[in-house]
Order: C-alpha cells, then structure tokens, then sequence
C-alpha cells in the first residue's frame, strides 16, 4: 500500500488548510485560512475551489466570505457543501453547475471566527463551532434540498454553552436512541449532546496537554477519532448516552505541533479489502524553506489491535503540510502544501500553495 504525489492543483494564494472529497469522491472542495485561533488575517484568501476529479481542474469559485475558511463539509447528496470562516459566518453553497444561485443561505450568529461545521446524513440540520466558546445548531430551510427554500424555517435551533474553550471539532451522528451532538474544545473537553432536548449527556475530560483539535466521525458512524495536541490520536466508541475511549495512537509519527489534521474512512477496493484508515499529517512549526524538514502523512488501519502494527505506510514531503483528506476508494490522497513540494522522480518542484495529490 505505496501513496506517491503524481500531480499538484495550483489555484489558492495562501496557505491550504483546509481539503475535503465529496463522498463520491468526483469533487474536491479546497480552502485557505490564517492559522490562528485569535487572529483574523484580511489579506487571507476567501475562495473556496472546488475541484474535478476527473479533468482535475477548476470547476467552480465559490467566493461570498470575508475572511478565510476553516472548515468545509459536504452534505450526503454531494451536492450541496456547507462552510465556517474567520468573518464568523456559516454559509450552505449548491455547487451544481446549472444552480441558479451558489450562496443558498448565510448563517448568522457567532461572535468571532467559527473554527468547525457539520451536516447531518439527512440534511436537516448544520452544526458548527467557534473561538466564542459555543456550539450552534441551525435548520436547513428545505424539507429535501432539492425543494424550492422556505424562509421561516432557515433559523438557529439552539446554542450550547458548556465549553470554556474554543470549539474545535463537531459531529452530528444518529444512534438507535436519536441524533446526537459531539463537541469537541482545546482544552481537552468533549460533550456528548441530545439535539432534540439538548441535554449534556455526557463529558469527557482529557489533559490539557491534550487539547482536541479536530473530530471526525469513522465511516460506519459508530467511532469518534480526535486529533490531539501531543501527537496523540484518539478513537472513542459512541453510546446512545456517552463515549467510551477505544484506541489512542501515539509515537508513530513525527507530528511535533498542534496541527495534525485527521481524515478517517473504509475502503472497500479489491485490492485492499474493507479497512478503516486514520490519516494522521505532521507539521513542524519551525520549519524553514532552507532545511530538509520531514513532514509526513502516517497511515494507520484501526482494525489492527496493535499500534505499532496498524502502522502501515506514509508520504513525505519536505513542505509545511496542513490539511490532508482521503476519497471514498481509497485511491487518492489529497494534502495542502506550502513551500515546495517534489512531484515525482524526474520532474520539477511545484511551488507556493498547492494541493498534492497522491495516489497509488
């Protein structure tokens, strides 16, 4: 299981933070954002690209930000995406090509950057984070997404208030009790929620030192994985009324800071059989565009019981790395990059910000 970057997508003019493939895996959605959980860049850039697999070019703009994007999620008809920026605004897009309009609706309420966002498997139903300490659910103002919008129903449906620290990861998952809303700060707390009572049902406490900075759901939906400070990862079973700590991958890498973007899905190629993949991407904060830094993306398989035999193969760059994401097939791996990046045996760097692509 050999990942090699065969290609760059050069389109961005600031540092990539933010990938994600549709769950076809035909679309790439790309963004930018100043790394910063205080500071708001103006100059940062505020396009969202959403990228062709097939042709892999530009497809689509979607400009309508203020500030740089931290977080994209596509909604299950992979149509439709939603995004969270700096300028404290949640925004749903129709990234159809013949869609009359690309901005369907603007979601306004957080005081300050929102950090993290979600769409829940029927589309109903956003949920996003922000550096304001909260935790928002909104309404989808469609019955289906493809019906004509209805005014009266695009609103706020409540607002959690538990967290004493910046809203780093959310998730919404339905359990045989009902749906469920996972929260995640960096100081290491998660909250499990019922969005229809909107009752805490449960709260894990990690160490500071382990503060979360990013959550995902595994492909079955039945997993919490965090990217934690402390090159930590960590898989949490889920209950219809709390979490239960699984797994923790920890040493297997070379992460040395906070951002250690997590990406998680099953493929079922024939080549590989059904696995469930972490992706884990190392940064180094005092990396310098003259040194021979050794940046990665670790690839673990959580079916293994054993962390040092779930590792199974890595990428290296010698570029500041920021985001990574993996397609439905578990094909193609896609990183943003800034620097430089070396694109195969033979051929010339890629330079500035790019998204590699890495496929085997």
């Amino acid at each position: 299981m050999s990942f090699a970057v065969d290609e760059t997508l050069d389109g961005h003019d600031d540092m990539i933070t933010v990938v994600k493939f549709s769950p076809d895996g035909k679309k790439l959605a790309t963004a930018c954002l100043y790394c910063s959980l205080t500071y708001s860049n103006p100059a940062a850039d505020k396009t969202i690209i959403i990228w062709s697999m097939d042709e892999k070019d530009e497809s689509i703009h979607l400009n309508g930000h203020g500030a740089g994007i931290s977080a994209l999620a596509w909604a299950s008809d992979c149509r439709h995406l939603v995004s969270a920026s700096d300028d404290s605004f949640v925004i749903l897009w129709d990234t159809a090509p013949d869609a009359p309009l690309a901005k369907v609706f603007t979601y306004k309420g957080h005081h300050g950057p929102v950090l993290s966002v979600t769409i829940d498997d029927d589309c109903t139903r956003i949920l996003s984070g922000g550096v304001d300490e909260t935790a928002r659910l909104w309404s989808i103002g469609y019955k289906t997404l493809n019906e004509p919008p209805d005014a009266r129903e695009w609103r706020s449906l409540h607002t959690f208030r538990a967290h004493t620290g910046p809203v780093s990861g959310v998730v919404l998952v339905r359990t045989e009790s009902g749906s469920r809303a996972i929260t995640t700060d960096t100081y290491g707390v998660i909250r499990m929620w019922d969005v229809m009572t909107k009752a805490c049902l449960s709260s894990v406490l990690l160490t500071s030192e382990h503060g979360v900075v990013s959550a995902t759901l595994s492909p079955n939906r039945q997993v919490l994985v965090t990217s934690c400070l402390g090159s930590v990862v960590k898989l949490f079973k889920i209950h219809d009324t709390g979490l239960a700590e699984c797994r923790e991958f920890k040493g297997h890498h070379t992460c040395m800071s906070s951002f250690m973007p997590v990406c998680v899905l099953s493929t079922e190629s024939q080549l590989m059989g059904p696995q469930q993949l972490i992706l884990v991407g190392s940064e180094q904060p005092s990396f310098k565009p003259t040194e021979q830094a050794n940046m990665e993306v670790a690839i673990y398989d959580c079916m293994v019981d054993d962390s040092k035999s779930a590792y199974l193969d890595n990428v290296l760059f010698w570029s500041s790395l920021r985001a990574v994401a993996l397609d439905a097939h578990g094909n193609t791996v896609a990183i943003g990059l800034r620097s430089q990046v070396a694109v195969g045996p033979g051929k010339k760097k890629a330079s500035t910000d790019v998204v590699a692509l890495a496929t085997r």
